[in-house]
């Protein structure tokens, strides 16, 4: 058995199966807002210099790298985006009509 598997890409999906995007975690679209507020969380800086920010978004990554990571563990690999915690949802900027979510090792 295979554990601590690690995602490498994800595919995000429509509701009429469309690919909408897909990319490598490391290049996953941010959400700015969710940035800076973490960024405030961490240090009380809500105008993160390029050390704090470059921070910040690789402590978002892993945080989002570990949550799905934990699906893969369990043999997981799709998922309804709805199904997918509010507080993973909040750091990534994609659009709304997201349905499906596909994870790549």
């Amino acid at each position: 058995m295979e554990a601590d598997m690690t995602v490498k890409s994800m595919c995000f999906f429509d509701c009429q199966g469309n690919l909408v995007y897909k990319g490598k975690l490391s290049a996953l679209p941010l959400n700015e807002n969710a940035v800076i507020q973490r960024s405030i969380e961490l240090f009380n800086d809500d105008e993160p210099c390029v050390i704090h920010k470059s921070f910040v978004i690789r402590n978002i990554l892993d945080t989002i790298g570990a949550y799905f990571g934990e699906y893969l563990d369990n043999n997981i690999r799709e998922m309804n985006w709805d199904d997918v915690s509010p507080n993973i949802r909040k750091y990534l900027d994609l659009p709304s009509h997201i349905s499906k979510v596909i994870l790549e090792t």
